[in-house]
């Protein structure tokens, strides 16, 4: 991913973060995987959102989401608040 996607939709949200799990790729890249209380597998790229600002993505805790879907379908967290 990169800051060139093209998003097929894009959306806002206020959810709560029910569960938080860091991951590594193939290559060794570190991502997000978010459940949300209405939307399961939202992605957490350092190419949309810095990693150095995932630490404020806590469980139990809400947000303003701001979402965009690929053309695959996947869910990739742009930015919150």
């Amino acid at each position: 991913m990169n800051n060139n996607q093209k998003w097929i939709n894009e959306k806002t949200l206020t959810s709560k973060i029910l569960e938080k799990k860091e991951l590594t790729d193939k290559n060794l890249r570190n991502y997000l995987v978010l459940k949300l209380e209405q939307v399961d597998g939202i992605f957490v790229f350092n190419s949309n959102v810095k990693e150095e600002r995932w630490f404020y993505l806590q469980e139990g805790q809400e947000y303003n989401f701001s979402i965009g879907e690929n053309e695959k379908g996947y869910l990739n967290l742009l930015d919150f608040s």
